[in-house]
Formats: C-alpha cells, structure tokens, sequence
C-alpha cells in the first residue's frame, strides 16, 4: 500500500513539476516577445497605456479560442491528433478537421475584430507593424526552436 502511495506521488511530483516547466517556459517566451514588440512598435508611453490592455485582452481570448472544443478535452484532443487517421472512424475525423477550422475562423474574425481596436490605439500603420511584428516575433521563435531541436541529442 505505502509502496503505491509512494509511485503515485513520484509519478504526481514529476508531472507538476513538467507543468511547473512549461509554465515558465511560457511565461519566458511571452516575455521576450513583450520585449520585441516594445522595440519593434516604438510606443510612446501614452500609445503603449492604450495599447497594452488591448494586446492583454486579445491574447486571453486567442488562447480561449486554442484550448480546444469542450466536447473533447485538451488531453483527449491531444491524443486524438497524435492518432493516426487509419485508426479513426470518418464521423471523428469529419468533428476533428471541422474543429480546427473552425478554430480556424474563429481566430481570422478575432484578428480582423482586433485590427480596429489596434487601429484605434496605434492608427493604422501602428496596427500594421504590430501584426507584422507578432508574425516576425512567431517565425524567430519557431527557427530558434528547430535550432535547439537539431543541438539536443
């Protein structure tokens, strides 16, 4: 009985721990990309008290969008996509391709919904280079991933 107490709470510790990680993983790399974003929009301090809260807000309800569906939660649909196709019937494929569209879509509407509150607080050339910067934030981070890929063993 102690012997079972004892795996469960070393195979409890290592996941919180892993959670504990990636927590601050995240926490890392968002901050970084706040880094970038300051320098590369050149914000005033007044733009930026606007700005900030707008940025805040949208990037709480794209995260609310990329948790997932309710009908299949996170760590289900996290292993239904490492499935292979073969192994699902159409009806689950037909819900997990049309999930992610719609995933999709919700997030292109959010952008385009988001791009006038930017507009409004940065004027249009200052919405621009924030969605030009997101994306060049977005490509440096997925290159130094692929770099640190290719140096682990």
């Amino acid at each position: 009985m102690t012997k079972n107490i004892a795996i469960l709470l070393v195979f409890g510790s290592s996941f919180f721990a892993n959670a504990q990680r990636h927590e601050r993983d995240f926490q890392k790399i968002e901050s970084y990309k706040i880094q970038y974003l300051t320098e590369k929009l050149d914000l005033s301090p007044e733009m930026a008290q606007k700005f900030w809260p707008v940025y805040n807000q949208y990037q709480k309800e794209m995260r609310a969008i990329l948790k997932g569906h309710p009908e299949f939660p996170p760590e289900e649909r996290v292993e239904r996509e490492k499935n292979d196709f073969e192994k699902m019937s159409d009806a689950e494929l037909e819900k997990m391709i049309l999930g992610q569209l719609m995933d999709q879509k919700k997030l292109s509407e959010l952008k385009i919904q988001y791009f006038e509150k930017f507009k409004a607080c940065l004027g249009t050339r200052g919405a621009a280079k924030y969605y030009k910067a997101e994306l060049d934030f977005h490509r440096r981070l997925m290159r130094e991933l692929g770099k640190r890929r290719k140096n682990t063993p």
